[in-house]
């Protein structure tokens, strides 16, 4: 039997990586730019992940999954790692970013037969 993820407890023949069959490159894009905006924020407020991590509640491998594109934030991560990091004038844009981001996904997943 193969090793078993730590967090998971599943087999290492079921792991499916970060992209899935049904991920495009145009969300992971997305996802990438905005997980690259918001580790500058987190720079520039001079936190490390894990300093932001403990203030949002949050794990720091979220905090990195997100940093990294690997996961999309939520809008609450969104606000409240805006509000940590003294920024929260720019929840309006990332929020605006997240959401076209998520339409992106979702309508490069749409099969051609039902366009």
């Amino acid at each position: 039997m193969g090793a078993q993820y730590a967090t998971r407890g599943l087999p290492t023949s079921h792991k499916l990586g970060p992209l899935h069959a049904s991920s495009s490159s145009s969300a992971q894009q997305a996802r990438e730019a905005l997980g690259l905006r918001l580790r500058e924020i987190r720079v520039e407020a001079g936190l490390t992940a894990l300093a932001l991590a403990g203030r949002m509640g949050r794990h720091h491998a979220k905090v990195s999954r997100i940093e990294h594109g690997s996961a999309a934030p939520s809008e609450a991560d969104v606000h409240a790692w805006c509000e940590h990091c003294g920024v929260p004038d720019q929840i309006p844009d990332l929020i605006a970013n997240r959401h076209a981001h998520v339409r992106t996904g979702i309508e490069l997943r749409i099969p051609a037969s039902l366009a």
